[in-house]
């Protein structure tokens, strides 16, 4: 299955933004599971493409968080650390 949230700020901010996972339960010997970043916007450019592992980013307006999961159980979560 396949997720996403779209985390827009009001105003572009200078940051760092890591997905992670907080815990994994398995369901079968053949779990899957994959957090990432979907796409970005830094200067109003969108970048995507490619499961980003982390945004650095000047002026990031929007963030698309993913999981994906097959045969298990997750809890992600996110690390945002604001830079002035």
């Amino acid at each position: 299955m396949d997720f996403a949230k779209v985390q827009k700020f009001a105003n572009p901010q200078n940051l760092l933004a890591v997905p992670l996972l907080r815990y994994i339960s398995d369901s079968d010997d053949e779990t899957v599971t994959d957090v990432y970043v979907l796409q970005f916007a830094d200067k109003s450019v969108s970048k995507s493409g490619l499961h980003f592992m982390g945004v650095a980013a000047q002026h990031c307006t929007q963030i698309t968080w993913s999981l994906y999961s097959d045969h298990s159980f997750n809890n992600p979560i996110a690390i945002i650390l604001f830079f002035g």
